[in-house]
């Protein structure tokens, strides 16, 4: 039975308390997660590069525009190479390692710019805001590195602006409220995402694991069924079919070869003096006899015959594709082996013979006619002294 699985998720890194199932659910939603990260990526960097033009509408050419440039073009490069490689590289991407890295050179070349633009506070502000709503609701990643990245981008902006522009309390504060609560709301919205999509998984696991519960059980079931159904057709001293076993098929095989016009042939054999051989030597030893004739018949049946146990110390034998002359050579077999045989105990080795009755199926005949001749063919074999085989 398949261990059962911790799927419990913490409410503060919205991640699986198990750390493999993590890992199961990350490998398990790789593909998505890639997807959406190389389309985030690769839009977010190509917008990253496209202010370049309203930098320099701005600022004009020189040695400002050059650094702010060429920050934009480094991020934007790091961006698409991301991107281009998710597939290859998925793994350090869905742990969280490659979007972490990505956005925080982002947020870096953000606040190393800034202040080369010549914009007020509140421009630089809603700047700062559109970062942070796409490092948490655009770019797929890991909760808590993103809240890190948000939490320490906003106070590097904040320290940014209190030096630059000098700003008074009435100013900042509004300006720090605002920021932060983009932060809280992007956070909310991350940890709400990477719950719902863990807790979906959870819920997809929980129907698979317990339709593969059924699945067992139902296996287990029909392996019962089958065995039961198994044993009820076989004899449990012999392990051959038994008699019921027996008339079921041997009515379907005689009929398939009545209508394809296949000669059926078959043997039924009986212990010789099998009664005196119980009154003298015992059940046990009598027991022992029909185990060992059971044997000989399995042996000595070609692979496509039917065998069965058909009453006390009689065995049938049922020969599809076979002639009766075909059979009479198998019976005579069959009667070598049982003579030369030798069921062996402690005191003594018993030694016995059977007769053999062999029959040919004729016309549309059913298979109770068929035995009914087989059967006058094991009488004659019995008359005629036991130890021999005959034909019906």
């Amino acid at each position: 039975m398949a261990e059962a699985r911790d799927f419990r998720i913490s409410r503060w890194t919205a991640e699986f308390v198990d750390a493999q199932v993590e890992s199961a659910f990350r490998e398990a939603t790789h593909e998505t997660w890639v997807r959406q990260t190389q389309i985030a990526i690769a839009i977010s960097a190509v917008f990253y590069l496209i202010f370049a033009f309203s930098d320099y509408l701005a600022i004009g050419s020189g040695s400002k525009y050059t650094h702010l440039f060429i920050t934009r073009m480094a991020v934007c490069a790091l961006g698409l190479s991301v991107a281009l490689s998710a597939n290859r590289f998925w793994r350090p991407l869905v742990n969280g390692i490659t979007p972490t890295i990505t956005v925080s050179v982002a947020m870096l070349g953000f606040l190393s710019i800034t202040l080369l633009r010549p914009f007020d506070v509140g421009w630089h502000g809603m700047s700062l805001m559109a970062m942070l709503l796409g490092a948490y609701a655009f770019i797929p990643n890991r909760f808590v590195p993103t809240l890190l990245i948000g939490i320490s981008s906003t106070i590097g902006f904040i320290w940014l602006m209190l030096g630059h522009f000098e700003l008074a309390l009435n100013r900042i504060l509004p300006l720090s409220l605002l920021l932060f609560s983009t932060n809280l709301l992007g956070g909310l919205s991350l940890h709400r995402l990477s719950w719902n999509r863990r807790a979906e998984y959870r819920h997809t696991q929980n129907i698979r694991d317990t339709n593969e519960r059924l699945a067992g059980e139902i296996q287990a079931r029909q392996d019962v069924e089958n065995k039961l159904r198994d044993l009820a057709m076989r004899d449990p001293l012999t392990d051959l079919h038994n008699r019921r076993y027996f008339f079921d098929q041997a009515e379907m095989r005689l009929q398939a070869a009545q209508h394809v016009g296949v000669s059926v042939s078959m043997l039924l054999v009986d212990i010789d003096y099998f009664r005196q051989i119980n009154e003298t030597y015992s059940h046990v030893r009598g027991d022992e006899l029909l185990r060992c004739l059971a044997n000989i018949c399995r042996e000595k049946a070609p692979q496509d015959s039917l065998v069965a146990r058909h009453s006390g110390e009689e065995f049938v034998l049922l020969l599809p594709g076979h002639t009766k002359a075909d059979a009479m050579a198998i019976g005579e077999k069959l009667r070598a082996a049982a003579e030369n045989a030798c069921v062996n105990s402690l005191e003594s080795c018993l030694f016995f013979t059977v007769s053999i009755g062999v029959a040919e199926a004729q016309g549309q005949e059913s298979v109770d006619q068929f035995l009914c001749r087989a059967d006058i063919a094991l009488r004659e074999a019995k008359y005629a002294g036991r130890n021999r085989v005959k034909s019906a």
